[in-house]
C-alpha cells in the first residue's frame, strides 16, 4: 500500500482551496480547537498580533477586501444566549460550518476539532475499541482527501462555495465516478476526455480503495444491528457528525437504531466496478 500522510495533505489542499488570509484562518482555528465562541472570546484567544475588534469584525462581516465568514458559509451563528448585565442584549456564538470545518484543517486535524473530537469517540464507545476508530478516521480522511484534490484538478476553489455539506454529500458520488476521467479542451477549444490525473490523485484514490475494503470488512463482521448503525454513521459523516453536534449523543442513538436512519451511507471501495458501494 502506497503510505500517505492525510493530515499534511489536508493542510495543504486547505491551504488551497480557501484563500482567505492569515487572521481569517486563526479565527476558524479558534473556534475549531474551543467550539462556538462570541466575538469577545474569539479576539480574547487570536494569537495574530494585527488581531482586534474591528480587524475580527471585519473577518465575520466581510468589509472592505475580505472575505465574509459568515456570508460566505464558513460561520453561522449557532446560538444565542441573553446577556445578564445588559437588557435587552443578546450574546451570538459563532460556530463552524462544514465548509468552515474543512477550511480549518489548514491549522489543525479533523480528530481535533470540537465537531470531531465526539464523533469520533462516540465511534469508539459504539464499536468498543480502537481498531474501528482509527480505521473509520483514516477512511474519512482518505476520502476527504481525494474529494479536495479533485477540485484542485479540476481548478474548482472554495471559498464562495454555499451550502458545503449538501454539495460534499452529492457530489463525491459524481466526482469519484468520474475517476479516471476528467475533461480537458483541444487546441481548438472543444472538450475531450483524458486520463491524465496527477500522482497525487491516483495515489490517494489507491489510498481510498484500501481503507474502505478493510473498514468494510472489519464491520461486516459486527453484529448486524451494530455494523448497520456505523455504517450509515461512517458512511455518511457530515451528517452526522453534525447531528451529534446539534442533537447530543441520546438523539444520534435513537436516530441510528432506527429502522430507517437518515441519510445514505456510501463507500468508496477498491473492488467496486462503479468506484462506490452504497451499503443501506
Amino acid at each position: 500500500m502506497h503510505r500517505v500522510n492525510l493530515d499534511s495533505i489536508l493542510v495543504k489542499q486547505s491551504e488551497a482551496l480557501f484563500k482567505i488570509d492569515i487572521i481569517s484562518r486563526e479565527v476558524l482555528a479558534v473556534i475549531a480547537k474551543q467550539g462556538p465562541l462570541t466575538v469577545y472570546e474569539l479576539i480574547k484567544n487570536v494569537r495574530t498580533k494585527k488581531a482586534s475588534r474591528p480587524s475580527v469584525h471585519r473577518r465575520l462581516h466581510g468589509e472592505g477586501k475580505f472575505v465574509g465568514l459568515l456570508g460566505n458559509d464558513f460561520l453561522r451563528i449557532c446560538k444565542l444566549r441573553r446577556f445578564k448585565k445588559i437588557k435587552g442584549v443578546w450574546k451570538k456564538f459563532y460556530g463552524l460550518t462544514f465548509k468552515g470545518l474543512l477550511a480549518s484543517l489548514s491549522n489543525m486535524r479533523l480528530e481535533e476539532t470540537y465537531l470531531g473530537r465526539p464523533f469520533f469517540n462516540d465511534i469508539q464507545q459504539r464499536c468498543g475499541g480502537q481498531e474501528i476508530r482509527d480505521l473509520a478516521e483514516g477512511y474519512i480522511k482518505a476520502e476527504l482527501a481525494l474529494w479536495m484534490q479533485l477540485h484542485l484538478e479540476f481548478k474548482i476553489f472554495l471559498t464562495h462555495l454555499k451550502s458545503s455539506e449538501d454539495w460534499y454529500r452529492i457530489s463525491r458520488s459524481s466526482l469519484f465516478n468520474l475517476y479516471p476521467y476528467k475533461l480537458v479542451k483541444n487546441e481548438n477549444g472543444s472538450p475531450k476526455i483524458a486520463t491524465d490525473f496527477s500522482d497525487e490523485t491516483r495515489n490517494l484514490r489507491k489510498t481510498l480503495g484500501i481503507q474502505g475494503n478493510i473498514l468494510i470488512e472489519k464491520l461486516n463482521i459486527l453484529e448486524p444491528k451494530l455494523c448497520n448503525a456505523l455504517k450509515y454513521e461512517v458512511g455518511d459523516w457530515p451528517l452526522y457528525m453534525r447531528f451529534l453536534q446539534e442533537f447530543g449523543k441520546e438523539a444520534l442513538d435513537r436516530q441510528l437504531e432506527s429502522d430507517r436512519p437518515l441519510g445514505e451511507p456510501v463507500f468508496f471501495t477498491k473492488l467496486s466496478s462503479a468506484s462506490l458501494t452504497t451499503t443501506m
